[in-house]
Formats: structure tokens, C-alpha cells, sequence
């Protein structure tokens, strides 16, 4: 069975000097991303919970190729538009959130 990551809401939060954290809704950061690499921190939660945030980490350009490469089949005149209107909004959503847009 695997672990589960911990629940977001994620944020990024520009951080000039001291990398970018990424952080759930409260304070805590989970990851920092800086020019001298990133790593995952612990926030008091089990090894096997912070082993899940760095697979999904790790996973997320996956993630993201995935979905640009599928939401084209969902554009203009694809009668699944209407079925998956919220998905394809959220899945939207998503890259714009992953390329700061």
C-alpha cells in the first residue's frame, strides 16, 4: 500500500534569498526549491508521508505533459466539451498554476 502524499491545497511562495517553498495553507513549508537544489522537509510527518510528496514532486512534469497533451482532444468543436466541461476547466487550471499563469 502506499502512503499518501500531503493534502493541499500546495502553494509556491516567492521567497526572494531563501529559494521558493512550496506550502500548504498554513505555514508550513513541505519542499524548497533554490539554486542550490530542492528538498522535501519534514513538518512532523511520517518518513513514509514525505517519501509520497517526493514522488508526486517528482512526478509533476509527467503530470503536466500528460495533461497538455490531452486536453487537445477536448477543444472547440469535441462533443466530450460539454460531458467534461469542469474537468477540462480544472485540468486548465492546473497548467496555468503549474507555469505560474
Amino acid at each position: 500500500m502506499t502512503t499518501a502524499h500531503t493534502p493541499g491545497p500546495w502553494h509556491s511562495v516567492q521567497n526572494y534569498g531563501m529559494g521558493e517553498p512550496i506550502k500548504l495553507t498554513n505555514p508550513t513549508s513541505i519542499a524548497m526549491c533554490g539554486s542550490g537544489g530542492a528538498y522535501v522537509t519534514s513538518l512532523g510527518c511520517p518518513p513514509e508521508e514525505m517519501a509520497a510528496n517526493a514522488r508526486l514532486i517528482a512526478a509533476a512534469p509527467d503530470l503536466l505533459a500528460a495533461l497538455e497533451a490531452i486536453l487537445p482532444m477536448f477543444d472547440n468543436d469535441s462533443p466530450l466539451l460539454t460531458v467534461y466541461d469542469a474537468e477540462i476547466k480544472q485540468a486548465r487550471a492546473a497548467i496555468d498554476k503549474a507555469k505560474g499563469l
